[in-house]
């Protein structure tokens, strides 16, 4: 099992950055953030926290597509790979529904899931290859190239998905795992679990490899780990925690209003 750690950054910057900080001392496996105009711009505090962390990785959970075109979302996720020197990956999405209605755009019945997976596509061509020639339903490039360009030979691409199911296997077909969120039930993780190994299996993918993260609210103490811990046990399989011991109370209070992504 791998913790995580989920920012939704509201906090003066710099309290901010030293949290993303004390999570990679102790061991956490991630941080991500909310992109939204709601917080602060998670694509700088990433961009800070890769000069002063060492092992965390970085992205974003969920960059929406509907709000950031793809190749943008390729160049900063590629920029991020180079400052964190391969620790960046990415966490897409259809994006927060009230956020959508307040900016006037609609995505009811606009075929999100087909967005979606054009979506990834046109990512995954711009970071593997750093230019891309497309013709698509959504999206539409001729002689597209950028500067920007990944440390890693295979940057992760996952879907974040709340109610599913198509969404949920979506990510299992296509896309490097699947964050989920308001969850906090075994029948409502299992659900997206469930949905999520449909996808790999239609696709007829390994799921070596393929995380499935589980968002839960709490405040990263040792109990609320061993809840966790206990709450994902019916996966079937754990990772071992690279967690370096428990939190001071100093840590707590600067992690106490963070996400944990539990991934299984």
């Amino acid at each position: 099992m791998l913790l995580s750690f989920q920012m939704l950054p509201e906090q003066p910057a710099q309290e901010l950055l030293d949290a993303g900080a004390l999570a990679d001392r102790l061991g956490y496996h991630a941080c991500y953030s909310a992109d939204e105009i709601y917080h602060k711009d998670a694509w700088l505090l990433f961009a800070a926290l890769a000069q002063r962390t060492e092992r965390i990785r970085l992205g974003p959970c969920v960059a929406p597509i509907y709000m950031r075109e793809p190749t943008y979302i390729a160049q900063l996720a590629a920029t991020l790979d180079e400052l964190s020197d391969g620790r960046a990956e990415v966490v897409f999405g259809i994006g927060n529904i009230a956020m959508l209605e307040q900016y006037g755009v609609e995505w009811s019945g606009t075929r999100p899931i087909a967005r979606l997976r054009e979506a990834h596509h046109v990512m995954r061509i711009v970071l593997d290859e750093g230019s891309i020639d497309f013709e698509g339903d959504f999206y539409n490039y001729s002689g597209v190239t950028t500067a920007a360009r990944p440390v890693q030979e295979h940057l992760p691409l996952k879907i974040g998905a709340m109610g599913g199911p198509k969404s949920m296997e979506l990510a299992g077909e296509i896309a490097d795992g699947l964050h989920t969120a308001c969850a906090y039930s075994p029948e409502a993780l299992g659900y997206a679990v469930k949905h999520f190994r449909a996808g790999v299996k239609r696709a007829r993918r390994s799921p070596d490899g393929l995380a499935t993260r589980l968002r839960l609210r709490s405040s990263p103490t040792c109990n609320m780990m061993y809840e966790a811990s206990f709450q994902a046990r019916f996966f079937g399989e754990t990772r071992s925690c690279h967690r370096r011991g428990p939190p001071s109370s100093h840590s707590r209070a600067q992690l106490s209003n963070a996400l944990l992504v539990v991934s299984v």
